[in-house]
Formats: structure tokens, sequence, C-alpha cells
């Protein structure tokens, strides 16, 4: 039986190489970095394992099925130059224990001041900041509760907060969320919040989804955590709302634009924590297991013609939440 040609980008060592290939050996697998892609290699392979770069898809003829390394699919999903026919499977669940720990992470900076507190140390400035708040009591609302969303409400559930999730379309409830609405009552939640988390994709509907009037609505000392996209989030309005004193602070690990320019007003704000889309990346070694991990079990499925996991709606971009195969 000819093998099936596999392209694997996802970035590997020798020694894992040899375990993957050992583990299918049905397939023939071509472990490539993306600066060492060719018209060849992408036009014999049935199988890509990793985010395609864009400017490939055209020469993949063979292709059959895309498996990305990332949570976000909207790029692909809608890219004309992936034929409808080819499957498409993405890596939500791998990054949404690390992602979660750091919103836990910059929420409490925040509620503490510990971001004060460093720009004192580095001036040597010894200082009472004052009052500081407690995650006890706090009510939080968590705009897309998917892997990253119900990472973060269980755990601000374990440390004594309300949480509300909000959904695109009804579920199941799970039992740390006190309360399930669906985005068409988002309106009404954000005055409620004391901390509001955005773990939105990139969408057609969801570009500056918050914009300035609904950023307007949020509490005076709302704490905001954006970790989905940048985009959206208005980010003119985001600034404005800050010169106002609005905002207890925001913890943000994507921004629009990224990179953020040295320009942008936000770097200047005090209460802004700004990290460079690194919450969900491979800094966390059990996230890159677990990518990987992904990854080998749907390509073991693929090879005995099994039904993938990890689906992705080429319409929405979303997951297929149903596709439990």
């Amino acid at each position: 039986m000819e093998q099936i040609k596999v392209c694997w980008l996802i970035p590997t060592e020798p020694s894992l190489r040899a375990s993957i290939q050992a583990a299918c050996p049905q397939a023939q697998i071509d472990f490539c970095e993306r600066a060492e892609l060719n018209e060849q290699r992408i036009a014999e392979a049935e199988v890509v394992i990793g985010n395609l770069p864009k400017r490939w898809l055209s020469e993949a003829k063979a292709l059959r099925w895309l498996h990305l390394e990332s949570a976000g699919a909207e790029q692909y999903a809608q890219e004309e130059k992936l034929a409808q026919d080819v499957l498409l499977t993405n890596s939500t669940g791998a990054y949404g224990p690390a992602i979660a720990e750091h919103m836990l992470a910059g929420v409490l900076s925040v509620y503490k001041k510990l971001n004060l507190y460093r720009e004192n140390q580095k001036l040597r400035v010894w200082k009472n900041e004052g009052k500081v708040r407690s995650l006890k009591g706090s009510s939080v609302l968590i705009v897309g509760l998917g892997d990253i969303g119900r990472e973060f409400g269980w755990r601000m559930k374990a440390l004594g907060c309300t949480v509300t999730g909000v959904k695109r379309t009804p579920g199941v409830c799970p039992d740390y969320v006190d309360r399930l609405v669906l985005m068409d009552r988002i309106e009404e939640e954000l005055p409620q919040a004391d901390i509001v988390a955005l773990c939105l994709p990139s969408t057609s509907e969801t570009r500056h989804f918050f914009d300035q009037r609904r950023l307007a609505l949020t509490r005076k000392d709302c704490v905001l955590v954006n970790v989905g996209r940048g985009i959206t989030v208005d980010t003119s309005a985001l600034c404005a709302l800050l010169d106002q004193g609005h905002f207890g602070g925001l913890v943000l690990d994507v921004v629009d634009p990224e990179p953020l320019p040295m320009n942008n007003p936000l770097w200047g704000y005090d209460r802004v924590i700004l990290t460079p889309h690194v919450s969900g990346n491979y800094n966390q070694q059990s996230t890159y297991d677990t990518v990987i991990a992904m990854a080998l079990e749907n390509l073991q499925r693929y090879l005995k013609q099994k039904p993938l996991k990890y689906c992705v709606d080429r319409k929405s971009g979303y997951r297929i939440s149903n596709n439990k195969e």
C-alpha cells in the first residue's frame, strides 16, 4: 500500500520526529521548517500538519486535510484558496489552561496593584498605593465560553467569584457558571460585571464588537481582559475611555494592530498590562505537548480512515461543538 504523504510543519526535535513516524507507519512524513517549503513539497502532500502559510495554499494540489496548530482558524476557514472539500481541524483545547492562568495573573496584578508596585520598585520608591480589591464576591462576565473561557471560568469560580458566561448559541450551563446568556443580552450584562473577559475569535461578526458604546457600558472600575483577538475591540475608543478615567485596569494579551506601534497611546497607561500575544504560545511546555498529542491523535485517525476530531465549521470559523468523533 502506498504511504500517505504528510507535510509536518509544527517544530519538532529529531527524537520526537522518530516517535511520530514510528506511530504512523502508513504515512511518509516530511518534517519541514516553514522556511524550507517549496512547490514540490506542498504539491505532493495529502495532509499538512501545522499552519501552512497562506501563500502556499494555491500550490497544495493534493491536499485533503489541513490540521492547524493554532486554535484560531478564521484565516483559513474562509480562505478561497483552500478548497471547500479540504478537511479543516484545529488545536482548540490545547491553549486554554495556559491562557486562563495568564488571565488570572493579570487580574490579580490589577486587583492588588502589583503593576504599580513594580513601577515603584524600578524607581526605588517605598510607597503604599492604597486599597486593593478582592476576587471573592467579584462578578465575572466571560464573553466567549469556549475552551479558554471555560478554563478561566472554573478558576474564577473556585476563587469565590460569581461567573456569567456569554455564548452565541444555547447550550448546557457548566456547573461552575452561575448564569449562561446569549450574545443578544450582553448590553444588559456589561454594567453588572467587575471583570469582563473577552475570549472571542476574529470573525466578520466580532470585528469591533466592543466599540465605544459597548465599552462605555462597563463599570468605571471594571477590569477588562482581552485574550481573544485584538480586532474585537476598537482601540481608539478604548484609549478615549481610558483618558476619561474609565476602567480600573486592562489586561491585554491581544491588541489591534499587532505588533503595537511604539507611538500607540496604549503603552502609556499605568493601569494597562500589555503582553505581546504570548499567553497561548509554546512558552508553557504543557501547551506544546498537548498540541503535538492532538495532531498525532488526529493523524492516526486519518490514516485509519476514522472521523477526525477537532473539526472547524468553514462558514463560522468555530470548532464544531458536537463533533465527538
